[in-house]
């Protein structure tokens, strides 16, 4: 056995990072789950759940893998020796530490409430999931909002939580109901927790708007794509008009402000090799400090644009010259089935700890699915908000809880799986699977992407990557 060039440095390695290592944990017979990741001729030989990395050849992930099988040679050589060494003293080998749920299954009390105000918008993106403005106008009411703050507060002051949280979201622009939302927030800002108020917004306001929101929120995710020949192109007005300048002094303002919000930009076909163009666009001309991509997805306007499996490898390209771009400019950068920095059994908090709520009453399992049209409605839409609470699907809301990452079976042997956790219930969601998944183009570019990060944090790290699980 010999090691690479690269695997030379773990002993040493493991030296620095003595004080960091998982100890061995007595009486916990279970096997470890460690995977073998081909990288640019090498192999990162990864525990996710100990949350520990590194980058060796074929023949010292061969050994790992033979060690934790039990399979251990008579006569090593000196040089294997050296190795299993090393590999003990990382206790790699040793049990995996549980991963928390994080949630009861078996009772339904969200402790935040994510409102679908409208489905009405001032753009027509050329991608948008919803097509939002094209149906009838359909705008939350007052009291069925109300009602909604007064549940989740109620669930969160029972659950000894410290704050609860009100979002805004949905099928459409939150502000374009505005009295609703600012009533909303009035209500919520009364109660005797203290209340984050968040929202997911296009960010073209009236001055009104743009003076409210810095005052009254904890935070907000903008959408826009980058310079105003992508951001015009991809984000018109509703009468085709640019969107550019609105959004530009929307974000001008936060930054005076030091307000706190986020990008989301997302990424079609045509602009995929324009995405390091656009991350240093964003991180030149706002304050932003972290930029989330997603790639078109083939639901509403999207069907004509949508990121399919032949772009995938343009957009995992694209994404990596992004992330060094915004990496230089001290920016994070991040796209949603590629979270490095999370274990988790479930791609999201949607099912069990946001009440997301139709404008219509529904309550939905997933912040995509906004209507009683979509798709997937028929197997996410998990209850109603009535007079004295939420009238749950009890059966329904079971199986979504049931869907955990370890109950699928093709995620099972996927060093993404806690990562990416089975990804976005209304982009894998199958009714007709007994695990409830369908893959899709995103398992593709979520491995390649985890490999390249993992790849990154090994080599900024001695060759011994330690990372904090985030659960």
């Amino acid at each position: 056995m010999t090691f690479s060039k690269g695997a030379r440095h773990l002993l040493s390695a493991v030296h620095q990072n003595a004080d960091h290592v998982f100890p061995a944990q007595a009486g916990q017979p279970a096997r470890p789950e460690i995977f073998s990741i081909p990288f640019q001729g090498q192999t990162i030989i990864y525990a996710p759940l100990k949350r520990l990395a590194f980058i060796g050849n074929a023949a010292l992930a061969g050994l790992v893998l033979d060690m934790a099988e039990g399979r251990v040679r008579s006569q090593p050589s000196l040089v294997t020796e050296q190795a299993i060494d090393f590999i003990n003293k990382t206790n790699m080998l040793a049990p995996d530490p549980p991963l928390s749920a994080n949630t009861d299954n078996r009772v339904y009390r969200p402790g935040c409430a994510t409102l679908f105000l409208t489905n009405q918008c001032n753009l027509r993106c050329i991608y948008c999931y919803a097509d939002a403005g094209k149906e009838k106008p359909v705008n939350m009411p007052l009291d069925l909002a109300l009602r909604a703050v007064d549940l989740v507060h109620e669930n969160a002051v029972n659950r000894g939580l410290a704050s609860f949280e009100i979002g805004f979201h949905g099928g459409g622009e939150p502000t374009l109901n505005w009295k609703v939302l600012k009533a909303v927030v009035a209500a919520a800002e009364k109660k005797s927790l203290k209340a984050a108020i968040t929202m997911s917004s296009n960010g073209c306001y009236t001055a009104e708007k743009l003076a409210f929101i810095p005052d009254h929120f904890s935070g907000l995710s903008l959408s826009c794509d980058g310079p105003p020949e992508i951001q015009n192109r991809q984000r018109p007005q509703k009468d085709g008009s640019a969107s550019f300048r609105k959004v530009m002094r929307t974000i001008a303002a936060f930054d005076r402000r030091h307000f706190n919000y986020g990008i989301r930009m997302t990424v079609v076909p045509a602009t995929l090799s324009q995405m390091p163009q656009a991350v240093e666009f964003l991180c030149s001309h706002t304050g932003a400090k972290q930029i989330q991509v997603e790639p078109a997805f083939p639901r509403g306007r999207g069907k004509a644009v949508a990121v399919r499996a032949k772009d995938g490898e343009a957009f995992i390209d694209s994404f990596k010259q992004a992330y060094e771009v915004a990496e230089a400019k001290g920016v994070a950068f991040f796209y949603s089935g590629a979270r490095l920095e999370g274990l988790t059994q479930r791609f999201c908090t949607a099912p069990h700890e946001a009440l997301v709520l139709l404008p219509t009453g529904e309550v939905s399992a997933c912040f995509e699915v906004h209507n009683l049209k979509h798709p997937l409605a028929g197997s996410l839409i998990i209850g109603k908000l009535g007079e004295s609470g939420v009238e749950l699907r009890a059966q329904r809301w079971q199986c979504i809880m049931a869907r955990q990452v370890d109950a699928i079976p093709y995620c099972r042997d996927c060093f993404c799986k806690y990562h990416c956790a089975g990804d976005c219930l209304g982009k894998t969601f199958d009714a007709k699977s007994a695990a409830g998944f369908r893959p899709s183009v995103r398992c593709r570019i979520n491995r390649e992407l985890l490999s390249y990060l993992l790849a990154k944090k090994v080599a900024a790290r001695a060759g011994l990557w330690l990372g904090t699980a985030i659960g």
